[in-house]
């Protein structure tokens, strides 16, 4: 584990939610009081993308089979 001195700030996971709110308010006061910049980590959901992804190509074969 590093010691005070070599840590470069506090990284903080978030999603944006209502929960993560309290972390960051505790992230942003532990960083006052050690004089340490603040990072946000923007954590998305598993598989978002590809979820997304495959249902558009569901999408697309179900005009296709409309057509024929």
């Amino acid at each position: 584990m590093k010691s005070l001195s070599e840590t470069k700030g506090i990284l903080v996971p978030v999603d944006f939610s209502a929960l993560t709110e309290n972390g960051i308010s505790h992230a942003i006061a532990m960083a006052r009081i050690f004089h340490k910049p603040t990072y946000l980590l923007h954590v998305l959901r598993k598989h978002l993308f590809e979820t997304y992804h495959v249902f558009n190509l569901e999408k697309e074969e179900a005009h296709v089979g409309r057509r024929n």
